[in-house]
């Protein structure tokens, strides 16, 4: 009959069922934490089967090997290229599949979803679905800056793949202000290129005054004879002004209706020698309008006429 004074062990020894550890077990000289190490506690069947090079460390742990294991884990490529975040959600989308998916779809997909709205930005929901998951395995969140680059212009100044159209927010305030500037300047730029541009600035990659800079640059170059003042914060509109009035004056149309790229008005504003640019002065651009074949059936024409007949009338005595 054993003592019951003795203590467990002591008891096992001397029944002879205590069994020592084998002398190459290394538990008990791992430093405290190697063997609750996340990396070695995550790597399960499901991982070792997504990542084969993992097996022989998780054989290590399973072993009671912790120090063998972690050396082995610092070896593995897997080990070099990932990070703690991409680490938990691997582990995350392998171990609890169901949390996962609950992941993609219930916190993934409506941050995405609110990030293109507010941005003015149509995006199908099962292109959102791709970015989610693709950008999940790379360990990253979903307004992770890397994430909402990827709705923005590619490099080379196309349009982002996955973005199909503006709706409105941010994108598309962007591209009505561009818009307008555009005529102001008599720029000429197209609409894929306003597209371009407020799809840039609403996903954060430039600013619309990065866009309007081009657009003086691009006024400067058409309109040399006006650079200084473009440079200086007028557009071409407000510099055409007095043209434009003089123009819609004389031949009787409305102001508004008169853009900067109509020849009659370039003339007035760029000169006629394309060697020496230089704005005609107002009374040398008057001249040039009545010679317009539209001046002939103006009322300005009609009053000049009027005038003209009164004069000699009146040069002959016939009126008063």
């Amino acid at each position: 009959m054993a003592n019951p004074t003795l203590s467990a062990t002591e008891a096992a020894r001397e029944s002879g069922a205590f069994q020592p550890k084998p002398a190459t077990t290394v538990a008990t000289s791992v430093p405290s934490g190697i063997a609750a190490d996340p990396m070695l506690v995550g790597i399960t069947e499901a991982m070792v089967a997504a990542h084969p090079e993992l097996a022989n460390v998780r054989n290590l742990y399973v072993n009671g090997d912790y120090a063998g294991a972690l050396n082995a884990l610092f070896g593995t490529d897997f080990y070099k290229n990932t990070s703690a975040t991409t680490l938990s959600n691997q582990e995350l989308k392998l171990n609890q599949p169901g949390v996962y998916e609950d992941t993609i779809k219930n916190t993934w997909l409506p941050a995405l979803k609110n990030y293109v709205t507010q941005q003015g930005l149509q995006v199908s929901d099962a292109d959102l679905e791709k970015i989610a998951r693709k950008q999940f395995d790379l360990g990253l969140t979903p307004t992770a800056a890397a994430t909402l680059a990827l709705f923005r212009p590619t490099p080379d100044g196309k349009p982002s793949p996955y973005v199909t159209n503006i709706l409105g927010g941010a994108a598309s305030t962007t591209r009505s202000n561009l818009q307008a500037l555009n005529a102001d300047y008599g720029t000429g730029f197209n609409q894929s290129w306003m597209d371009t541009a407020a799809e840039s600035v609403a996903s954060g990659a430039t600013t619309e005054q990065y866009w309007t800079d081009q657009m003086k640059t691009q006024a400067a170059g058409a309109f040399p004879a006006w650079a200084e003042q473009i440079k200086a914060g007028q557009t071409m509109k407000q510099i055409a002004s007095p043209y434009i009035n003089t123009y819609a004056n004389i031949l009787g149309v409305d102001a508004a209706s008169v853009t900067l790229n109509d020849n009659l008005l370039k003339q007035g504003l760029q000169g006629t020698d394309p060697t020496k640019p230089g704005a005609m002065p107002l009374w040398e651009f008057e001249k040039a309008v009545r010679k317009d074949p539209r001046w002939a059936t103006s009322k300005d024409a009609m009053d000049s006429l009027s005038n003209t007949g009164a004069t000699i009338l009146r040069q002959w005595g016939l009126m008063s």
